[in-house]
Parts: C-alpha cells; structure tokens; sequence
C-alpha cells in the first residue's frame, strides 16, 4: 500500500500525463507539433534555476533587499527591478522562465520565438532585460503577442 504522499504523486503525475495529452491531440488537429516538450518542473529537478541564479549572480546583476532576492532589470532598461525569490523563499514566475531561456540559448538556439497572450505585454522588457543580464544579445528574444 502506499502512503498518502505516494499517493497524490501518483495521482499528481498521472493527472499531468493526462492533462498533456489531450493537449497534445488538440493542436495536432491544428496541425501543430513540437520536437520537444519541455517541463517546468525539470528546470527544479535538474539545477537549472539555481544555475540562472547563480550567473546573475555572478555577472554582479542580484541583490538582497527586504529579505528578497531582487533582479537588477533596470540596469537593461526595465522600469523597475524585479524580485525572483520572495522573502518566504519561493520563486517568482521570471526566475524559472530565466532559466528556461537559459537552456535554449545554451543549446544554441539563435533565436527564440514566444507567443504569449496579451496580458503578458509588459513581461517583454524584463524577459529582454535577463537575456542580456546572461551575456545574451536581447533580440534573440521575439514575441508575439496575441489575443484571442
């Protein structure tokens, strides 16, 4: 038998398995398809965030404030700095997201193509503004932004 925590793993990843699936169909019949499908939950697993940390770190581009870890976006041209750890620890979306384009760029992407909805607008500079901080030309980064 299992215990309760094996339990909501099984049933945790079971759901996800399902869940990509019936993605996966649906954009099939858009005629829609990926050489890779990427998860989130393997930038944690593998490192990866803590090795985007640890180059912004290091390119002198983090700071502490208010028990946070902060971004020095602004330095890029951002309007105002941006926080990637929360004083209780856990991660902002941007910092994964930082990591997630890290991977692609090292893998030697030249260009990097996202498509994000329209409330995402203001998510442009500050995604721009960490590519350079990792040594990266910004304008591998293009995004489309669309509204449906």
């Amino acid at each position: 038998h299992m215990d309760e925590q094996e339990r909501l793993a099984f049933f945790r990843e079971y759901g996800l398995r399902y869940e990509l699936e019936k993605i996966k169909k649906d954009l099939a019949d858009f005629r829609v398809t990926f050489d890779v499908w990427y998860s989130e939950t393997s930038l944690y697993k593998s490192g990866k965030i803590d090795e985007a940390l640890a180059v912004l770190r290091e390119r002198g581009h983090i700071y502490e404030k208010d028990g946070a870890t902060w971004f020095r976006s602004t330095t890029f041209g951002d309007d105002k700095d941006r926080v990637l750890i929360k004083q209780d620890g856990t991660y902002t979306y941007l910092l994964p997201d930082i990591a997630y384009h890290q991977d692609k760029l090292r893998r030697g992407f030249a260009k990097i193509i996202n498509i994000w909805g329209a409330d995402h607008h203001g998510y442009i500079p500050r995604m721009k503004a960490a590519i350079a901080a990792l040594g990266y030309d910004p304008d591998v980064l293009e995004v489309e932004i669309i509204q449906l």
